[in-house]
């Protein structure tokens, strides 16, 4: 080999083309060729508040959980249940309000739970207050109306 000073240029890049192309030595990772680790994303719910259900006389009150057959806008919260006794014989079920998805997003996380439930003063209504910080009474004789509350 001559010493032309292309000669030790392409030598060199020899050299550091092999270093770079070679394994790790054993127990240490080659990072050089790798890409970096992507950040580990979840879209996963914090903490579902649990709301026991109210009772009057031989009627429990709780919140529905449609299921997505059940749910045919998709809205699956939102809804006071009127259930006899302690048995899943429903009575009536009433959408205390609307949940606004947005598309594309998951729904779970898109979600308003109640986060409180508690029988009127004068026994006719569920007051029902949601994750948004919205308050609700709903009739619970007659048409079960739904009420918005400042």
């Amino acid at each position: 080999m001559s010493s032309h000073p292309a000669n030790f240029a392409l030598a060199g890049l020899c050299l550091v083309t092999a270093a770079c192309a070679s394994p790790a030595p054993q127990g240490q990772e080659n990072t050089m060729s790798q890409d970096p680790p992507l950040p580990s994303v979840s879209a996963k719910r914090g903490n579902i508040p649990k709301v026991p259900a109210v009772r009057v006389g031989d009627v429990r009150f709780e919140q529905a959980r449609l299921s997505r057959k059940e749910a045919g806008d998709g809205q699956r919260l939102g809804y006071l249940a009127a259930y006899r006794g302690d048995t899943d014989e429903l009575l009536w079920r009433v959408r205390v309000y609307a949940i606004q998805y947005v598309p594309h997003l998951e729904a779970d996380v898109q979600d308003v739970f109640f986060t409180a439930m508690r029988l009127s003063p004068d026994g006719r209504q569920i007051l029902i207050d949601n994750e948004l910080g919205k308050h609700f009474a709903v009739d619970i004789d007659g048409e079960h109306a739904v009420h918005a509350l400042p």
